[in-house]
């Protein structure tokens, strides 16, 4: 196992304050309805409010 830096665990805290973010609002909006674009559309803008970092989009699916 490699130890990680106070900077590195400090931004792996912040990656997963913004994924629990995610989830509690794609929580909320999750509804009959909601497609599941619209909640991919609403994490990729939380996401990019976070701020740099985040993941590229994944491929669209047939």
């Amino acid at each position: 196992m490699i130890q990680k830096t106070p900077d590195e665990i400090e931004l792996m805290a912040r990656a997963g304050s913004v994924l629990a973010e995610v989830h509690e609002v794609l929580a909320e909006a999750a509804a009959p309805g909601v497609t599941t674009p619209e909640l991919d559309a609403l994490a990729a803008e939380i996401a990019a409010e976070a701020g740099p970092g985040s993941s590229p989009p994944a491929p669209r699916r047939p």
